[in-house]
């Protein structure tokens, strides 16, 4: 192409150098390693690929991206959800099209990487979305898409895309910001006092032990009972995984990736994956089932999970795309991401674009709505406080939690349960 920019596709990241990739990154813990585990798990019904842009022969921009038959309300909730899935249950494939897309099934956001050195990032974008384009025409798949984009990404995805794009508000991540925070004293006491009192007393006399552990052999029947459990609670599914997975990214990543299982007894009740990179980690899955929510499960793997961040010096959690309300109360702020998507039939690509008014997370998702104006990275401040109410007084997290998600990784909550006597 024009600008002496070379786009190639490749079937598998190990045709594109390890060093070359990372370095597109500023060493984001979902690099490469991460995606060759992603890889090596084979996830059912999703085809990988990616897209390397060059110049001159140097890698300058670099994405992974995935084809699959994608069901157009996976993200919807709520009332909306009830009218889709009847919907689907009277005409199966009405909401099914084949989707290819530039991010992956298992990754926080798009994973869009540009060669910081480079003038012109939003070029290479449009270099990448280009990449794309060419796949989708070469197979004849009608809806593209640009996965899950962080704010300071959309504009250069928009321009990519032209007046083609269309967008539409997907999950934001939440994220704890730990700097500044020494120790889990510390923590504890940047939150509100209800919420502080409600953490211990639940944490107050667990039975449950916590081991991390590196080889799943022992535990692959429980990690995919665990895991199966959670997904099948799930109020929205994408892909399906197994131990295959969380052994394969303990493999690649090393020390950069970690697994606690939670016992209580002989029996492993729970287990949660971290996976981090200069001081950033991400609580990539909790997984558990009906023997949670009796011992405070949830909450006492957020606990360890803020003690092992602080322990290894890190300064930033990356909590995931549900249970929002918790998560607020826990001192995590929302970060913004939207899909774009078309369609290249125009008449197929004009009703998405209706639709998609009215399928965005804020107008489907009962945690999100009429939070519009939150999610803004500048109302980092308000959303820390999002707990509180009208007098400043924070709720006990002993509500009702919305139901459990291991879809695209994250921190989720386990099933309702009452508050302890």
């Amino acid at each position: 192409m024009a600008n002496g920019l070379t786009v190639t596709l490749h079937d598998r990241i190990g045709n594109v150098f390890s060093a070359e990739w990372d370095a597109l990154f500023a060493g984001e813990a979902e690099g490469w390693a991460y995606l060759a585990a992603v890889e090596d798990a084979a996830i059912p019904g999703f085809e990988l690929f990616y897209v390397a842009v060059r110049r001159e022969g140097r890698l300058v921009a670099a994405a992974p991206g995935f084809i699959t038959d994608y069901r157009l309300d996976t993200t919807v909730q709520g009332p909306a959800r009830v009218v889709t899935d009847a919907i689907a249950r009277l005409a199966p494939n009405i909401l099914r099209l084949k989707l290819i897309s530039l991010g992956s099934p298992v990754t926080e956001t798009a994973c869009i990487g540009v060669l910081s050195s480079e003038p012109d990032g939003a070029l290479l974008v449009a270099a990448l979305y280009e990449g794309l384009e060419s796949k989708a025409r070469a197979q004849g798949i009608g809806l593209i898409a640009v996965k899950d984009i962080p704010a300071d990404f959309s504009d250069a995805v928009r321009a990519a895309g032209g007046a083609k794009l269309n967008p539409m508000s997907s999950l934001p991540t939440a994220v704890l910001d730990l700097d500044g925070v020494s120790d889990l004293e510390s923590y504890l006491a940047s939150l509100s006092h209800a919420t502080r009192k409600d953490l211990r007393r639940k944490l107050k006399g667990s039975a449950v032990a916590i081991e991390r552990v590196r080889d799943l052999t022992p535990h692959a029947e429980a990690i995919d009972h665990l895991y199966a459990s959670t997904r099948a609670r799930a109020a929205m599914q994408f892909e399906a995984l197994s131990s295959g997975y969380f052994q394969a990214v303990l493999d690649r990543m090393g020390e950069s990736a970690a697994l606690f299982l939670y016992r209580l007894g002989d029996e492993v009740i729970g287990f949660s994956l971290l996976v981090g990179s200069n001081g950033v980690w991400i609580d990539k899955y909790f997984c558990t089932d009906e023997r949670g929510p009796p011992n405070n499960l949830y909450f006492v793997s957020w606990i360890e999970t803020v003690k092992f961040v602080l322990a290894s010096g890190g300064r930033r959690l990356v909590a995931g795309q549900t249970a929002y309300e918790t998560k607020l109360r826990f001192g995590c702020r929302l970060e913004p991401t939207t899909i774009f998507f078309r369609h290249r039939f125009p008449p197929v690509n004009a009703m998405l674009a209706l639709a998609s008014r009215f399928l965005g997370v804020e107008e489907t998702d009962p945690a999100l709505r009429g939070r519009a104006d939150s999610l803004s990275p500048s109302m980092g401040e308000r959303l820390e406080r999002g707990g509180q109410d009208a007098n400043g007084s924070t709720t006990s997290v002993d509500h009702p939690q919305p139901p459990p998600l291991p879809h695209r990784g994250g921190r989720e909550a386990s099933p309702p349960q009452s508050s302890p006597s």
